[in-house]
């Protein structure tokens, strides 16, 4: 996981010690890889060192391709949730905990507050969405170096006391937290750097939670939320074009459920951990040879 710089040091254990060695890429390993001259010769070499590489979106496989990684040993294996743990009867958090009525409508967001995340363009949408649509509240969980900017833009467009930024949310609360939502949203874009996310967890899990999902055409999103059927896809960076999205999810309580229902069932029989594990099994399967 993570493999540059992290794998120059187990790419070495391996040649020692005979072990073959799976590279399992994320996209932050990718960007920092192809900063300079000397990490891209690195990963070149780390990439030859590896019988297998694995990628959860088509940008990134292409990336590690571009980078030196044989096409042949780059497999598209996109990440799961836990239907059990994230299920549809999990309580929610008690939405007076931020202030909020049961009957106010709640949009949920979670991740690091940093630019590749979006999260300034989902801010942006509120006003839109509070105009369109009443006692209706944004949430997002998580911390990180926007967080003070997030805070402005909601103050310039007059809808701080909408907004609702609790920190960081604790691993056991987040099935709990990501429940109280009527819609959550993942507004993920490649930031001014070219960062970007490949494949965001809090996606899978809202969608085995049976939440109807709002998400952006990023990284390896379009590989789980079809348009339409288990979700709604918004381009990346689009403030009008991700409030037309959630006000329409908030105004149609029927598509909110048919989109919940499909989403669940798409982790159900594709997108879980147990499905993951058995495309990895049957990869590492092909390395007794090499042993």
């Amino acid at each position: 996981h993570l493999f540059f710089p992290n794998d120059l040091s187990e790419v070495l254990l391996a040649l020692i010690f005979h072990i073959p060695l799976p590279l399992i890429l994320h996209v932050s390993d990718i960007f920092a890889a192809q900063r300079t001259w000397t990490s891209r010769r690195v990963t070149r070499w780390i990439f030859k060192q590896a019988f297998a590489t694995t990628a959860c979106s088509e940008y990134l496989r292409a990336s590690a391709i571009r980078l030196g990684a044989h096409p042949e040993k780059v497999h598209l294996i996109t990440w799961g949730a836990d239907p059990a743990r994230f299920h549809p009867r999990v309580t929610p958090l008690d939405r007076g905990k931020f202030g909020l009525e049961s009957s106010d409508r709640v949009i949920v967001a979670l991740g690091r507050i940093v630019p590749k995340k979006g999260f300034d363009v989902l801010v942006q949408a509120l006003p839109s969405i509070t105009r369109s649509c009443e006692r209706v509240h944004l949430i997002i969980g998580g911390d990180g170096i926007q967080r003070d900017e997030l805070l402005q833009i909601a103050k310039r467009a007059g809808v701080e006391h909408l907004f609702h930024l609790p920190g960081q949310i604790p691993w056991n609360e987040v099935p709990a937290f990501l429940a109280m939502a009527d819609v959550i949203v993942v507004p993920s874009v490649q930031d001014a750097s070219g960062n970007l996310d490949g494949l965001p967890t809090v996606l899978l899990e809202a969608m085995a939670l049976g939440k109807p999902v709002v998400a952006t055409k990023v990284g390896g999103i379009e590989l789980v939320v079809r348009d339409g059927e288990n979700g709604l896809l918004s381009p990346p960076g689009d403030p009008d074009a991700l409030s037309a999205a959630i006000i329409l999810l908030l105004k149609n309580e029927i598509l909110r459920s048919q989109l919940g229902q499909s989403a669940r069932k798409s982790v159900e029989s594709r997108f879980n951990w147990y499905a993951v594990a058995l495309k990895l099994e049957a990869l590492f399967r092909g390395v007794d040879h090499l042993r």
